[in-house]
């Protein structure tokens, strides 16, 4: 058997037909996505057991049936009362809140302590609800330059809400410094130096505003103009006193005790027989 074989030229003759290999459709999921939160039924309700709004609200986000009441739109003026996890299967929840507390306003009055008027307004205290006010809570309105000394700690709310409150200030001044001398009996200067004093401001101050050398007092006190420039203030030594020894006998001469004692505290050379500390069961013949 003769086989023919195909040349070139006879494929040249021949139609070309190209293979494409099939392909598959690609298919197109138009799925949404699905939500995992679940709604659930709430309640809420104040310390005294009042229904105070609720509704049906989405939680659990996570879809893990579990949600916080922080995830809860709470009623206008309200907070959470202690909050927690609930279980989202159980359906419906009483959830507790409390009012939030905005303060109490209370209104004051401010005098000088001449009696003058120094205004005055309304100031909101107590903002967390305790009934307590703390004096510090005033400060905004007290007008500058004064301070408050006349009330001072924690007050009820109850005893100055719906009255009238006035409140006596004082007026801050800078202290002035002065330089002082202190002077023995001897005329020898014993201490000094610079010193704050005059807090009122009036211009005076008082030799007992000083602070006087170790062992020593004022030897007379006074008034002082803070102008002045050479202040030369009294002193004494503060005297704590002389020993002596006494030895105590009866009418016959026989010794009943005795012993050291300090007399003469105030240092004015004299010696009381008071002073002295008698023995038991003895007493004093003079």
């Amino acid at each position: 058997m003769n086989r023919k074989k195909i040349t070139k030229a006879a494929l040249s003759g021949l139609v070309a037909v190209t293979m494409v290999p099939a392909m598959a459709a690609p298919l197109v999921a138009n799925a949404e996505s699905e939500s995992k939160s679940s709604i659930i039924n709430v309640v809420f309700t104040d310390e005294n057991g009042n229904n105070v709004g609720g509704g049906d609200q989405w939680v659990d986000a996570d879809g893990d049936g579990v949600f916080k009441a922080t995830e809860l739109d709470l009623p206008e003026g309200y907070e959470l009362n202690g909050g927690g996890d609930y279980f989202v299967k159980d359906g419906k929840f009483t959830i507790s809140v409390k009012k939030i507390n905005k303060g109490t306003i209370i209104n004051f009055t401010f005098v000088g302590v001449n009696g003058e008027s120094l205004g005055g307004g309304d100031v909101i205290v107590d903002k967390d609800g305790d009934g307590i006010f703390n004096s510090s809570e005033i400060a905004s309105i007290i007008p500058e330059g004064y301070k408050n000394d006349s009330l001072l700690g924690d007050f009820f709310v109850s005893e100055f809400e719906n009255s009238s409150n006035v409140i006596a200030l004082k007026k801050i001044y800078n202290s002035t410094i002065v330089n002082v001398q202190f002077i023995d009996e001897n005329g020898t200067v014993v201490g000094g130096g610079d010193y704050f004093v005059d807090e009122d401001g009036d211009g005076i101050f008082k030799a007992s505003e000083l602070e006087l050398p170790v062992g020593y007092k004022l030897n007379g006190g006074g008034d002082y103009f803070v102008t002045d420039l050479d202040i030369n203030i009294p002193v004494t030594k503060i005297n704590k006193g002389t020993i002596i020894n006494v030895v105590f006998e009866d009418p016959q001469g026989n010794k009943l005790g005795g012993g050291d004692y300090v007399v003469d505290v105030d240092g004015d050379g004299i010696a009381n027989y008071s002073e002295l500390d008698l023995p038991v069961g003895i007493k004093c013949n003079w």
